[in-house]
């Protein structure tokens, strides 16, 4: 059994099955609890296989409604083998077929004699057919064409409504049909196939059923066209007989005069008869036209729906929109604050890098002065000793002895030097120390920027909670739009119950007509049996005419003809009778004729009343109509003018991605420029290492002074004095060559220095171009938001107009209403209507409310553009002013490198000049005694206190 069969079965439960239930090939029972669920009064199963019969019988128990006959049908009574085979559902009384080619494996398991009876008997077994609906399941591989032949033999097919055939698709047994073939024949015989879907091609199960009123009406409508048939051809007999009648006998004119009155008052009755059916005609196609109209109404109804329908969900995506435009011009609001958050960092950075150099700049020239002061009263001094040690020179020994005290002098000059540096490193202990303090007040500062970021973020919070808002504003207009979708379905819902309840009085309208149709159809039956009982009565009258003719005697003539004048007297009475029933029944009918058109009159009035008040409200639905696509045209406009704002916005957003590009490349010079200062940080640093190399190259010349004179006093002879003199020139003049090396690398490193100053200062001017375009960007973005609001402006003075015109169609809806309620009384019209106009009223409403939503959140989106574009620009005035401050340092830094490169240059000029007298000391020393070396000490003490006094 398939699921197809079992999902029919249960479908039957509650079907109008109240006869009986005869199941051939019940198998195993599977839909019995089926079929007792139904209100079927007997249930027979049939099954050829013993053992599944006794499993039913089993199953049935004490059921008084269930009875099994274990039988196969057959087109003989008696026996007959069951090929049974190893799939059971497949078992037949007929050798297999095709099926072996379905199903390969298929063998025949047993082949038992079983029962068989036709038909015929099992019809015997079963109650007379009645009224009610009886169901026939067939169910029996290869014998579906024996079942269905032997009912139709015995015309007993027509007593089930319904049939239930499962059988294969193909002829799939010898001598048994297909499925096809089976479905023509219940086709022919007046069932109806309902169309079932089924998962297996092999196997099909269809359900078939049986209209009985609909088979009732057809044969009925057969025979009518027979007797019809039958009744024009007695017509055309009746004309011949009639003629044969008038030309033989005298008394039959009365009978045909008569005979012709009928007729022609059938015919009248026929014309006005057809004249009604005319008017029924008239009346059926203009309730199609009602119909139509209505189903129009219901349709275009559906469509204005349908477009509001169209016109939230443009309406939500669009909110949509905002909202994921709002979303993102969140997040790059949240970007710009950070990156201005950052270069704002980085510019604090750079004010306080370039504040320290300044410091160390002022540190290292206040260094650099004392040290050129010092220097420059050195080189007078050494200048003075030098002019004595030529003197000295050329006085000989004595002049030795003071160059040696000079040389001790020398001594303590640069032990006070020492002194000097001693106090210069605390100097810039105290210097650091400051700038420590000022790193203290930075960092003070940047705690300051971090409260201003939070507070920006608590900006930004504010911001993200009047979104949010504006966020919940908008569900909440979402959600009057439902609850608004809603009230204009349940419209909608009201006026198709109003259909419903037109549909039904057209109905009940239609079943009136059809009771006028039948009594006149039975009133022309009546006439067709008057006009057949005078056509017998013509009939008899000849015959006896022709009788009296052929067998009577001229001498008897007489009598029979006094007979048939009796004879004919009585037939006149009884057609005198006949003819004034017939006339009591022609004023009958006229009075019910009346009657009808006097019911048809007022039909046809209210129907020509309800069409004047359905085009009545087809010109109020167009007018609707108009003004709705106003609306339509005037959203569209708010629409473009949305998008061309967006347009706007996009073309500011683009302005400010300008903006940032110029923030970046001006940062990118600002750390162009930090690396240049790291630069000139890493030149002035390795200046200061030459520095220091040079000074410690003093001390250790001074060293050597000191040890070569040791050495000189210790074991030179004054022979050789002149020698060493010479050696020291010659070392005094490669230290000259390395001053010019010197001298040179310091004047490429100055030249150098001037490019990098040069290519600063130009890349200042590009910066500062830069920040003049950003304000001219920023002056044009202000006269931009100036036209956007002078366009919220017009657009607000629009919905103003488009307020008025809604108000002025609220006005003439009125006005329409109020006519309609003089011309129209149906309060089902005005029920309508003012459903209509409240619906119109609370769109127009709801519209307002959107374009004025729109509008807030427009202007609150400007508003927000405002801040922001006025935070922008503060930011980068702060950063212009930083710039300048900036680009003032650098001009200061490169003043001071320029001065300090300078006097390294003349400090390097100046340096042999002062060497060259300690050069001479070391060479012109000589024995001198120790009371001169005593008071050369005591000389040098005095010296050096004095030094340390000052």
């Amino acid at each position: 059994m398939n699921d197809v069969m079992m999902d029919l079965a249960q479908s039957l439960n509650s079907a109008e099955i109240n006869g009986i239930i005869l199941h051939i090939g019940a198998g195993q029972g599977a839909q019995l609890d089926s079929w007792l669920a139904t209100r079927a009064k007997q249930i027979y199963l049939v099954e050829p296989n013993s053992q599944l019969a006794e499993n039913l019988t089993r199953r049935a128990g004490s059921e008084p409604r269930l009875t099994v006959l274990a039988a196969a049908v057959a087109e003989n009574s008696g026996t007959v083998p069951l090929n049974i085979f190893n799939f059971a559902e497949l078992s037949s009384i007929r050798e297999p077929g095709d099926i072996l080619k379905l199903f390969p494996g298929l063998r025949v398991s047993a082949r038992p004699m079983v029962a068989a009876v036709t038909m015929n008997d099992l019809l015997a077994q079963l109650p007379p057919p009645s009224a009610d609906d009886d169901l026939l399941v067939i169910e029996a591989p290869g014998a579906e064409g024996i079942v269905l032949k032997g009912l139709a033999d015995l015309d007993g097919l027509r007593r089930f409504s319904r049939i239930i055939l499962h059988c294969g698709t193909d002829a799939l047994y010898q001598g048994a049909p297909g499925a096809a073939e089976l479905s023509r024949d219940l086709i022919a015989q007046g069932y109806a196939q309902v169309p079932l879907t089924t998962d297996d091609p092999d196997f099909v199960t269809s359900l078939f059923t049986f209209d009985r009123a609909a088979f009732a009406q057809k044969e009925t409508q057969a025979r009518l066209q027979a007797a019809e048939g039958q009744a024009a051809a007695l017509q055309r007999q009746l004309g011949e007989l009639g003629v044969e009648v008038a030309l033989k006998n005298n008394l039959l004119e009365q009978m045909q005069t008569a005979l012709a009155e009928m007729t022609a008052s059938a015919q009248a009755q026929g014309d006005y008869s057809r004249k009604l059916e005319t008017q029924v005609a008239e009346h059926v196609a203009s309730r199609k036209e009602i119909d139509a109209k209505v189903e129009w109404r219901g349709n275009r109804i559906k469509e204005l729906g349908a477009e509001l329908e169209g016109m939230r969900t443009t309406m939500a995506a669009a909110a949509a929109q905002q909202s994921a435009r709002i979303a993102a011009l969140e997040t790059d609001l949240a970007a710009r604050d950070v990156a201005l958050t950052s270069a704002a960092d980085a510019t604090e950075q750079l004010a306080t890098r370039a504040i320290a150099l300044q410091a160390e700049l002022d540190s290292l020239r206040a260094e650099t002065t004392a040290v050129s002061a010092r220097q420059t009263a050195r080189i007078a001094e050494l200048e003075a000793e030098l002019s004595l040690r030529e003197a000295a020179l050329v006085s000989g020994a004595h002049a030795a002895e003071q160059e040696t005290a000079r040389a001790t002098s020398l001594a303590a000059e640069l032990e006070s030097l020492r002194d000097d540096m001693a106090a210069a490193a605390d100097q810039q202990a105290a210097r650091i120390a400051t700038l420590e303090a000022d790193l203290a007040e930075r960092e003070a500062a940047l705690a300051a920027g971090a409260h201003a970021a939070e507070q920006e973020t608590a900006r930004a919070t504010s911001l993200a909670a009047e979104l949010e808002s504006l966020r919940d504003d908008m569900a909440a207009a979402a959600d009057q739009q439902a609850a608004r979708i809603a009230t204009l379905q349940a419209d909608l819902a009201e006026r198709e119950a109003a259909l419903a309840a037109g549909a039904t009085s057209a109905d009940q309208q239609a079943g009136r007509i059809a009771t006028l149709e039948a009594d006149l159809a039975a009133r022309d039956t009546a006439l067709a049996a008057g006009t057949e009982a005078a056509e017998q009565q013509a009939a008899r009258i000849a015959a006896l005419k022709t009788e009296l003719e052929a067998s009577l005697p001229r001498a008897r003539h007489n009598e029979h003809v006094e007979a048939l004048k009796k004879a004919i007297a009585e037939r006149d009475a009884s057609l005198n009778s006949l003819r004034s029933e017939m006339a009591a029944a022609a004023e009958t009918q006229a009075r019910r004729i009346a009657t009808l058109e006097a019911d048809l009159a007022g039909q046809q009035a209210a129907l020509a009343k309800g069409e004047s008040a359905a085009e009545e409200l087809e010109v109020q639905i167009a007018t609707l109509e108009a003004d709705l696509a106003g609306q339509q045209a005037a959203l569209a406009k708010s629409e473009s003018a949305a998008e061309e704002l967006e347009v706007q916005i996009v073309r500011l957003e683009a302005d400010l991605a300008e903006k940032q590009a110029a923030l970046a490349k001006s940062e990118s010079a600002a750390e162009e420029r930090e690396a240049q200062i790291a630069t000139l940080e890493a030149d002035l640093a390795g200046r200061d290492e030459a520095l220091a190399n040079a000074a410690t190259t003093a001390e250790q010349q001074a060293a050597r002074i000191a040890a070569l004179k040791t050495e000189l006093d210790a074991s030179l002879p004054r022979a050789r004095h002149n020698e060493h003199v010479e050696a020291l020139k010659k070392s005094i003049a490669d230290r000259d060559a390395n001053l010019s090396n010197l001298r040179t690398q310091m004047a490429a490193a100055a030249e150098t220095q001037a490019k990098r100053i040069a290519t600063l200062e130009a890349d200042l001017a590009e910066q500062q171009a830069a920040l003049a375009g950003g304000e001219s960007a920023a002056e044009e973005q202000a006269e931009r938001i100036s036209r956007l609001e002078a366009d919220l402006v017009s657009r607000d003075d629009a919905l103003t107009k488009h307020s008025e015109d809604a108000t002025q169609q609220a006005e003439r809806i009125t006005t329409l209403e109020a006519e309609l309620a003089a011309s129209i009384p149906a309060e089902t019209h005005s029920q309508q209507l003012e459903k209509l106009k409240a619906s119109l009223a609370e769109q127009a409403a709801e519209m307002k409310a959107g374009h004025q939503q729109e509008t807030t959140l427009s202007l609150r989106m400007l508003a927000l553009r405002d801040a922001d574009l006025a935070d922008l620009r503060s930011r980068y005035a702060r950063l212009q002013s930083d710039k300048e401050e900036q680009d003032q340092l650098l001009q200061d830094l490169t003043v001071r490198l320029t001065e300090a490169s300078y006097y390294l240059q003349e400090l390097e000029r100046d340096a042999p000049a002062s060497l060259m007298p300690i050069a001479q000391a070391s060479v012109s020393k000589s024995a001198a005694s120790k009371a001169t070396v005593g008071k050369a000490s005591t000389r040098e003490s005095g010296h050096k206190a004095k030094k340390r006094s000052k």
